[in-house]
């Protein structure tokens, strides 16, 4: 399993090669504090950057899990944690093999990113035209 931070996933249409798409949700509000704590953005700078990106709304439509940030940080570490035992229920031990034999790992990722590909297009004809196209 690898896990890929890409703030412009669903912007720059990288969603299509990835195999599990997880979106971390938080109001409009909360995702402002959460910029200016850190970078010390000014209020200004935060919506600009928020502005500049695909609503948060908008994104859940290309997410295979949701994750809820607007609560305690021990709520939202209780969700990850959740979900990272999820996805490696769902990777099992295929890694091993992928490791020892690496002709299957080759082959693995070959076969999840064509099924990922047509899923996908069939996915965003459904959603119609977006900028994550």
């Amino acid at each position: 399993m690898c896990v890929i931070d890409v703030p412009l996933l669903i912007e720059g249409g990288l969603w299509r090669w990835m195999d599990c798409v997880v979106v971390v949700y938080s109001s409009a509000e909360i995702q402002i504090y959460h910029l200016m704590d850190p970078d010390k953005c000014t209020h200004a700078e935060s919506e600009a950057r928020l502005g500049s990106q695909l609503p948060i709304t908008s994104k859940i439509a290309y997410a295979d899990i949701v994750i809820d940030n607007s609560g305690s940080y021990s709520g939202l570490e209780d969700q990850v944690r959740l979900y990272l035992k999820e996805l490696e229920r769902m990777v099992g031990r295929t890694w091993v093999v992928s490791w020892l034999f690496p002709p299957f790992g080759l082959l693995s990722v070959a076969w999840t990113l064509l099924v990922r590909i047509v899923l996908r297009t069939e996915q965003t004809s459904e959603m119609g035209p977006r900028n994550g196209r």
